[in-house]
Protein backbone atom coordinates (compact mmCIF):
# COMPACT_ATOMS: atom_id res chain seq x y z
CA UNK A 1 0.00 0.00 0.00
CA UNK A 2 1.90 3.30 -0.94
CA UNK A 3 1.98 6.12 1.61
CA UNK A 4 0.24 9.05 1.28
CA UNK A 5 3.14 11.42 2.54
CA UNK A 6 3.02 14.46 0.98
CA UNK A 7 0.71 17.50 0.85
CA UNK A 8 -0.42 19.64 -1.85
CA UNK A 9 -1.63 22.94 -0.66
CA UNK A 10 -1.84 25.96 -3.26
CA UNK A 11 -4.95 27.18 -5.32
CA UNK A 12 -7.65 26.80 -2.49
CA UNK A 13 -7.47 23.26 -2.51
CA UNK A 14 -5.57 20.31 -0.29
CA UNK A 15 -4.35 16.82 -1.39
CA UNK A 16 -2.23 14.11 -0.55
CA UNK A 17 -0.31 12.16 -2.39
CA UNK A 18 2.67 9.18 -2.46
CA UNK A 19 5.96 10.06 -2.20
CA UNK A 20 6.59 7.44 -4.81
CA UNK A 21 5.72 9.87 -6.83
CA UNK A 22 8.05 12.46 -8.47
CA UNK A 23 7.00 15.67 -9.61
CA UNK A 24 7.47 16.92 -12.87
CA UNK A 25 9.60 20.52 -12.60
CA UNK A 26 7.00 23.39 -12.63
CA UNK A 27 9.31 25.16 -15.94
CA UNK A 28 7.76 22.19 -17.88
CA UNK A 29 4.52 22.54 -17.07
CA UNK A 30 1.40 25.21 -18.99
CA UNK A 31 0.04 27.90 -17.10
CA UNK A 32 -2.75 25.85 -15.91
CA UNK A 33 -0.77 22.78 -14.58
CA UNK A 34 -0.67 22.85 -10.68
CA UNK A 35 0.83 20.43 -10.43
CA UNK A 36 1.96 17.09 -12.22
CA UNK A 37 3.56 13.76 -11.08
CA UNK A 38 4.80 10.83 -12.46
CA UNK A 39 5.27 7.13 -11.46
CA UNK A 40 7.66 4.71 -13.49
CA UNK A 41 7.19 0.92 -13.12
CA UNK A 42 9.02 -1.58 -15.55
CA UNK A 43 9.77 1.43 -17.61
CA UNK A 44 5.93 2.15 -18.14
CA UNK A 45 4.95 5.97 -17.16
CA UNK A 46 1.86 6.54 -15.49
CA UNK A 47 1.37 10.64 -14.82
CA UNK A 48 -0.90 12.63 -12.69
CA UNK A 49 -1.97 16.03 -14.10
CA UNK A 50 -3.79 18.67 -12.11
CA UNK A 51 -5.37 21.86 -13.62
CA UNK A 52 -7.22 24.87 -12.11
CA UNK A 53 -8.80 26.56 -15.01
CA UNK A 54 -11.39 29.38 -14.29
CA UNK A 55 -14.91 28.43 -14.86
CA UNK A 56 -18.41 29.66 -14.67
CA UNK A 57 -20.80 28.06 -16.07
CA UNK A 58 -24.73 27.82 -16.14
CA UNK A 59 -24.95 24.50 -17.28
CA UNK A 60 -26.31 21.49 -15.10
CA UNK A 61 -23.79 18.71 -13.75
CA UNK A 62 -25.71 16.46 -16.18
CA UNK A 63 -25.24 18.98 -19.36
CA UNK A 64 -21.67 18.98 -18.62
CA UNK A 65 -21.20 15.53 -18.07
CA UNK A 66 -22.88 15.09 -21.72
CA UNK A 67 -20.70 17.57 -23.34
CA UNK A 68 -17.46 15.75 -21.50
CA UNK A 69 -18.21 12.29 -22.93
CA UNK A 70 -18.75 14.03 -26.21
CA UNK A 71 -15.57 15.27 -26.11
CA UNK A 72 -13.77 11.99 -24.88
CA UNK A 73 -15.38 10.10 -27.81
CA UNK A 74 -14.82 12.65 -30.35
CA UNK A 75 -10.89 12.69 -29.25
CA UNK A 76 -10.95 8.76 -29.92
CA UNK A 77 -11.58 7.93 -26.47
CA UNK A 78 -13.89 4.32 -25.00
CA UNK A 79 -15.79 5.77 -22.27
CA UNK A 80 -15.74 2.72 -19.92
CA UNK A 81 -17.03 4.61 -17.28
CA UNK A 82 -18.68 7.88 -16.52
CA UNK A 83 -20.61 9.34 -13.35
CA UNK A 84 -21.93 12.52 -10.96
CA UNK A 85 -20.24 12.77 -8.01
CA UNK A 86 -19.45 15.52 -5.27
CA UNK A 87 -15.96 15.59 -3.64
CA UNK A 88 -15.86 17.88 -0.31
CA UNK A 89 -19.54 19.92 -1.16
CA UNK A 90 -18.51 20.61 -5.17
CA UNK A 91 -19.84 18.71 -8.06
CA UNK A 92 -17.38 16.36 -9.79
CA UNK A 93 -17.44 14.13 -12.88
CA UNK A 94 -15.38 11.20 -13.17
CA UNK A 95 -14.89 9.71 -16.53
CA UNK A 96 -12.91 6.67 -16.83
CA UNK A 97 -11.61 5.81 -20.63
CA UNK A 98 -9.55 3.72 -22.93
CA UNK A 99 -7.83 4.27 -26.28
CA UNK A 100 -5.15 2.51 -27.84
CA UNK A 101 -2.05 4.46 -29.10
CA UNK A 102 0.23 3.25 -31.24
CA UNK A 103 0.13 -0.68 -30.23
CA UNK A 104 -0.40 0.19 -26.28
CA UNK A 105 -3.39 0.62 -24.42
CA UNK A 106 -3.76 3.43 -22.46
CA UNK A 107 -6.37 3.95 -20.03
CA UNK A 108 -7.94 8.27 -18.77
CA UNK A 109 -8.67 8.63 -15.14
CA UNK A 110 -10.12 11.88 -14.85
CA UNK A 111 -12.30 13.87 -12.40
CA UNK A 112 -13.55 17.19 -13.08
CA UNK A 113 -14.35 19.26 -9.61
CA UNK A 114 -16.50 22.79 -10.23
CA UNK A 115 -15.74 24.88 -7.08
CA UNK A 116 -16.83 28.67 -6.81
CA UNK A 117 -15.87 29.96 -10.34
CA UNK A 118 -13.04 27.53 -10.48
CA UNK A 119 -12.84 23.93 -12.22
CA UNK A 120 -10.13 21.51 -11.05
CA UNK A 121 -9.35 18.55 -13.63
CA UNK A 122 -7.34 15.79 -11.93
CA UNK A 123 -5.99 13.26 -14.90
CA UNK A 124 -4.18 10.07 -14.58
CA UNK A 125 -2.80 8.29 -17.56
CA UNK A 126 -1.81 4.85 -17.47
CA UNK A 127 -2.18 1.34 -18.78
CA UNK A 128 -5.28 -0.37 -17.57
CA UNK A 129 -3.63 -3.01 -15.57
CA UNK A 130 -1.44 -0.47 -13.55
CA UNK A 131 -3.31 -1.51 -10.54
CA UNK A 132 -1.53 0.23 -8.07
CA UNK A 133 -1.15 3.67 -9.93
CA UNK A 134 -5.30 3.62 -10.07
CA UNK A 135 -5.20 3.09 -6.22
CA UNK A 136 -2.51 5.77 -5.32
CA UNK A 137 -4.84 8.20 -8.14
CA UNK A 138 -7.88 7.24 -6.07
CA UNK A 139 -6.15 8.04 -2.41
CA UNK A 140 -5.58 11.59 -3.86
CA UNK A 141 -9.14 11.66 -4.86
CA UNK A 142 -10.61 10.81 -1.44
CA UNK A 143 -8.11 13.15 0.13
CA UNK A 144 -9.16 16.53 -1.59
CA UNK A 145 -10.74 19.29 0.20
CA UNK A 146 -11.16 23.14 -0.47
CA UNK A 147 -9.36 25.30 1.39
CA UNK A 148 -11.74 28.60 0.62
Amino acid sequence: MARLGKIYQNENISFNYSDMWKEQDPKTRGPSCVKALVKVVNKIPSIITIYNYPEKTDKSTNELLKELNNSFINQGWNIIHSDIGSIDGANSIEIVANAKMDDRMLQLHTTFIFHKESMYVFELTSCPDSAEEIEDYNRIINTIIFLQ
